[in-house]
C-alpha cells in the first residue's frame, strides 16, 4: 500500500543519512534499489514466484527496466543477474 511504502522510504531515509554527502539522485535511487531488494527478498522468504523484474523495477520508483539496471550497476558495483545469482543462494 501507499502507506507502507512510504514508511518503508521513511526508515530508509533515517537508516542512510550518511548518503546526503551523494548527490540527490544517487540517494533516491540507492533508496529505490534497497526497496527493490526488499521486494525480492520478501517474495523469496514467503516463498513465493516474485513478479517480473521489469515490475520490481517500476514498483521501486523507476521510470524503465534500462534506467534501473544502470543504476543498480553503478550503486552495488555488480549486475542484477549476479545480485539475483548470489541471493538465490543465500536464501
Amino acid at each position: 500500500s501507499q502507506r507502507s511504502r512510504a514508511l518503508h522510504v521513511k526508515e530508509l531515509w533515517t537508516h542512510n543519512l550518511h548518503c546526503l554527502n551523494s548527490s540527490n539522485s544517487r540517494y533516491i535511487n540507492k533508496l529505490r534499489i534497497d526497496y527493490f531488494q526488499s521486494l525480492y527478498r520478501k517474495a523469496l522468504r514467503e516463498k513465493i514466484t516474485p513478479p517480473t523484474l521489469q515490475q520490481l523495477s517500476t514498483d521501486s520508483g523507476f521510470s524503465s527496466y534500462n534506467t534501473f539496471s544502470r543504476a543498480f550497476v553503478s550503486c552495488k558495483g555488480v549486475s542484477v543477474s549476479k545480485w539475483l545469482a548470489q541471493v538465490s543462494m543465500e536464501e
